[in-house]
């Protein structure tokens, strides 16, 4: 079983941009299972690499717009989805 520092320092990163073998996907989906506090930080990091890939378009378009403003745009999104995925 993974730690919670094993999991923050070692694998999220490479699980969110699935580059994990199935052995290590599996054992950080079991980690996650049974850790919330873990879940929030892989949520955290996937909403932190969106707004960075988001970011990066939109300064190559010629805009840079308010980070923060950028941020919770994303954060709405993902409560939307969260709340229509929970309905089902």
């Amino acid at each position: 079983m993974l730690s919670c520092h094993d999991l923050a320092h070692k694998y999220a990163s490479d699980y969110i941009d699935g580059q994990l073998n199935w052995r290590q996907r599996l054992a950080v989906f079991m980690h996650l299972l049974i850790c919330v506090r873990c879940r929030r930080f892989v949520t955290q990091l996937r909403l932190v690499c969106r707004v960075v890939k988001q970011r990066g378009r939109d300064v190559i378009k010629g805009s840079t717009p308010d980070l923060d403003a950028l941020a919770s745009r994303l954060h709405k999104e993902y409560a939307t989805q969260k709340k229509s995925s929970s309905e089902l």
